[in-house]
């Protein structure tokens, strides 16, 4: 590294409003990285950290998202608003279901939900739904996957199927990251950057595990953007051949001498291909064929993956 390029110091906690909001601040920076360096962790924080959320849902007796629902306050675009704000911590490798039965004049939340091992709702206060008669009963499912950022209804892999209700998903655990750039002094210099970083969650990741999931990603992003000895060989080593015929490759093309052109050709050899049935010693008897000449000859019909014996 440039010894003029300072490293920054771990991120330090300047304020902890909650446990899943929190202002912490980097320092130092260089002149003009703070920008830089605080707009592409925000970038990620909201876009690739992995959450988890509810991709669609049913409701027993409901064909369709225009259906009016009997003994419920509210419509199934308040109640699709309403499921989409629902929060999961979960260890799922694939789409798992949660169940919903209630009945009576209650307000029904997320504490309702019947969940399998390994899931827990972050906001069991959640309101999903109203029933507003002792008589009114509700069942319902709900599809909760794994995934990266925001994905529409749209989107959703819903098969063609009567009542499934597809959901705008939410999977970023950040509900909100905002940040400021300031000036902080090393040394004698002042210009030098602090960014300061306000991260609200959801309460599935601390916001010091945002900054260092973060981080870790864009290490990544920017370690396969560097290239070392071994694998540039590896890159040439797998160069496919040139795809020419090597009997077409007449001798006197090559960047060599007119006299080791001119001894060549004068032995036979007028091109590659006869140029190969040769063993360097063969060559090197030719008169006019140097070791000098022949060890130019070789680098020239290397080009070409072919190599004298």
């Amino acid at each position: 590294m440039s010894n003029h390029i300072i490293l920054p110091k771990a991120p330090v906690l300047v304020q902890e409003i909650s446990s899943s909001q929190a202002i912490y601040a980097i320092e130092p920076l260089n002149p003009g990285y703070g920008v830089t360096i605080a707009n592409s962790l925000r970038r990620v924080m909201l876009s690739s950290l992995e959450g988890v959320a509810v991709t669609r849902y049913s409701i027993k007796g409901v064909s369709h998202e225009f259906t009016t629902i009997p003994n419920v306050l509210e419509d199934i675009l308040d109640i699709t608003l309403n499921i989409k704000a629902l929060r999961f911590d979960a260890i799922i490798d694939s789409p798992t279901i949660l169940t919903l039965k209630a009945q009576g004049a209650k307000v029904v939340t997320g504490a309702d939900l019947k969940l399998p091992g390994g899931v827990t709702i972050v906001n069991p206060e959640a309101p999903i739904l109203t029933l507003t008669s002792k008589d009114a009963k509700i069942e319902m499912e709900l599809i909760i996957e794994k995934g990266f950022g925001f994905r529409k209804d749209i989107e959703q892999d819903v098969q063609e199927e009567v009542g499934i209700i597809a959901v705008d998903s939410i999977f970023t655990p950040v509900i909100r990251v905002s940040y400021d750039v300031e000036d902080t002094r090393v040394g004698d210099k002042t210009n030098y950057n602090r960014v300061v970083f306000n991260i609200k969650t959801d309460g599935t990741i601390s916001p010091l595990e945002v900054i260092n999931k973060s981080a870790s990603i864009l290490v990544e992003q920017f370690n396969a953007l560097t290239v070392d000895g071994a694998q540039v060989e590896e890159v040439k080593e797998e160069k496919p051949a040139l795809d020419i015929e090597t009997s077409s490759i007449k001798i006197s093309t090559l960047d060599l001498s007119q006299r080791t052109i001119k001894a060549l050709e004068t032995s036979g050899i007028k091109n590659i291909a006869q140029l190969a049935q040769f063993t360097q010693e063969d060559l090197l008897a030719i008169k006019g064929v140097s070791a000098s000449a022949l060890k130019k000859l070789a680098d020239q019909i290397a080009k070409y993956d072919i190599t004298l014996a």
